[in-house]
């Protein structure tokens, strides 16, 4: 590979990266549209280690559901919240969130019963991102 096409690859892709502060406030942004509904003060996720998060959202704590002690984790019917890596597609940032819901029996596992992809493009006049679309699968 030649300087040339070095150079212009990282150039795109600066271009089309967001910083770390926007991504927080895009996760920040779908998880609570997400939780609107929830009425629990306390939310359990899986994420990646590269996903950075503030423990709270609006009113909601944060736990990473991989560090629960063993009687915490085994609750039966506890909703987890799975947040994937950003995507990006046609110009719009994508983020989703699988839910899964935890049961005991006849084995501790969690079945996943919906994912929900929140659409955001960055909005020069407000100079912020803004959801456009919701789709749940």
């Amino acid at each position: 590979m030649n300087i040339l096409t070095l150079f212009t690859l990282m150039n795109i892709f600066s271009y089309v990266s967001i910083k770390n502060s926007d991504s927080i406030t895009v996760y920040e942004k779908a998880i609570a549209t997400h939780l609107k509904a929830q009425t629990h003060d306390t939310i359990y996720i899986m994420k990646c280690d590269e996903i950075q998060l503030n423990e709270k959202v609006g009113k909601f704590t944060l736990l990473n559901y991989a560090s629960l002690t063993l009687p915490d984790s085994i609750s039966n019917g506890k909703i987890i919240f799975r947040i994937m890596p950003l995507s990006i597609d046609k110009g719009q940032i994508i983020v989703s969130i699988l839910d899964y819901i935890q049961r005991t029996k006849p084995e501790n596992i969690l079945d996943l019963f919906q994912q929900t992809d929140y659409h955001f493009v960055y909005d020069t006049k407000r100079l912020s991102y803004t959801l456009v679309k919701t789709i749940k699968h």
